[in-house]
């Protein structure tokens, strides 16, 4: 029983040496990018490891080689991680910095707090299978930005906050009302980008 234990324990942490999760993941959270406040531009090595979910700060380094930064969220107005746009908003009076999916007449936003949850599945003896398993629980929230205004997504209004934004397009408001939440972040997308092309079409 002990020795299956130990050989558990070596499966599991070498899963996660591999993928980059364990405590000897040598993967560095800076990238080159920018944060973008009142009166200036900071071009820094930017920390993002997690989508700065449940952050209040954004840290940077000025150079690879300097000290930690830190700068409040409230303070921010942009960041650059060298992958994404992330611009600050309030919503319930919190601030948080949202991840621009789409640059448009109509932007798309999201926190992304899609969670994986790693593990080991019993194969029905007593033990463990020859491999991890992984589960992705999506739960992001979206949201629209037109004129310089946010409009949050939400579960009961879905629709109603969708076609606020998205206006004046009968084709548009169709393919919203026939849509079940569920399927929101999968047809969102498509749904703003048609809609943005029409507006680009009409001004021509």
């Amino acid at each position: 029983m002990k020795t299956k234990i130990i050989y558990f324990f070596i499966l599991q942490l070498n899963f996660f040496i591999l993928n980059g999760q364990g405590p000897y993941s040598h993967e560095d959270p800076f990238s080159k990018g920018y944060i973008i406040v009142k009166n200036d531009t900071i071009y820094c090595m930017v920390k993002n490891n997690n989508q700065f979910i449940d952050e209040d700060v954004v840290k940077y380094k000025l150079t690879k080689d300097s000290k930690v930064q830190k700068i409040a969220i409230k303070d921010v107005t942009e960041v650059f991680d060298n992958s994404f746009i992330y611009e600050k908003i309030v919503d319930d009076g919190y601030y948080y910095l949202v991840k621009q999916i789409i640059n448009g007449p109509v932007s798309l936003y999201e926190i992304d707090n899609s969670k994986e949850i790693s593990g080991w599945t019993p194969n029905g003896s007593g033990g463990y299978n020859s491999g991890p398993t992984i589960t992705t629980i999506y739960g992001s929230i979206l949201y629209l930005k037109r004129s310089d205004k946010f409009v949050k997504i939400k579960r009961k209004t879905f629709k109603e906050d969708i076609k606020s934004v998205l206006t004046d397009n009968p084709e548009t408001s169709k393919k919203v009302d026939e849509l079940v939440y569920k399927d929101v972040y999968i047809f969102i997308q498509a749904l703003v980008n048609n809609y943005n092309k029409c507006l680009i079409n009409k001004d021509k």
